[in-house]
Formats: C-alpha cells, sequence, structure tokens
C-alpha cells in the first residue's frame, strides 16, 4: 500500500499517473508501476500473474493508464489535429516552441 499511496500523492501533484521513467524523485514509484503494468499485461494474456482485480480497480480509480505508449500517441495524435486545425496542415516545423514534444514526435513519425 505504500506505493500506492505515493501514487494518490503523484496523482493530487499532477493530475495524472503517468509517471516517467526517469521521474528522479521517487525510482521506487516508477519501478512499481512499471511493474503494475507488466502484472496487468500477464493478467490478460492468461499468464500466471500476482494482480487482483481490487486492485486494478483501485488503479483505475485514480485514472491509471495500463499502456503508456498508447496514451502518450493518442496525446500527440490530438496535439496534431489541433496543429491542423490551426495551421491548416501536419507540417509542424523541427522547432516549434509552443509545443516541442509535439514538433519531435512529428519528426520521428516523418522519418520511419
Amino acid at each position: 500500500m505504500e506505493r500506492y499511496t505515493e501514487l494518490v500523492e503523484f496523482h493530487r501533484q499532477h493530475g495524472h499517473c503517468l509517471v516517467s521513467n526517469n521521474y528522479k524523485a521517487n525510482p521506487s514509484l516508477v519501478d512499481w508501476v512499471r511493474r503494475q503494468r507488466h502484472q496487468y499485461k500477464l493478467k490478460t494474456l492468461g499468464a500466471q500473474n500476482s494482480m487482483t482485480t481490487e486492485r486494478i480497480e483501485m488503479l483505475e480509480t485514480l485514472g491509471f493508464v495500463w499502456n503508456s505508449h498508447d496514451q502518450m500517441w493518442e496525446e500527440r495524435f490530438n496535439d496534431l489535429k489541433l496543429y491542423m486545425e490551426i495551421h491548416g496542415d501536419c507540417d509542424v516545423p523541427n522547432k516549434y516552441p509552443p509545443d516541442p514534444a509535439l514538433a519531435a514526435w512529428v519528426k520521428v513519425r516523418d522519418s520511419n
């Protein structure tokens, strides 16, 4: 319960449960969040796991994101849609001060 309590506090401070892999303030929380996602994935695959329905419900009540990669992709895609509404295209400049993360995401997608 200690790590869950830390996640609740993280959520209170940041408004979400997306604990970054390089969150230096609490590396133990980073590892715990990673383990929760891994155990959940095992559960969905029908493999042996330690994830309980109660824990899933507690985490989902906080808005826990089970697949952070999909979540970040959706956020960037929504940012790109907003950019297109404003600018009429998806040609985000490499250096785009209003949203550097979007510029980096588009650049990576463009090079693949």
